[in-house]
């Protein structure tokens, strides 16, 4: 990862195919594994379950 800038609300960063393939991965674990109950997601995440399966669809594009 290399981070390329940075500003208060941004950053951009640069990722090989492999670590987004890893982000990627984990956050599949996370959204689908089923071990953490929806009550308890947002709390232990700090987001909703439907919005990191919308990050983890926008990594998964951007790997193809």
């Amino acid at each position: 990862m290399i981070k390329l800038r940075q500003t208060a609300t941004f950053s951009d960063i640069r990722l090989s195919i492999h670590e987004l393939t890893l982000l990627s991965n984990a956050l599949n674990e996370v959204c689908n594994g089923g071990d953490i109950d929806d009550a308890e997601f947002a709390t232990r995440l700090g987001a909703e379950r439907d919005e990191l399966r919308q990050l983890l669809e926008n990594i998964g594009s951007a790997i193809l």
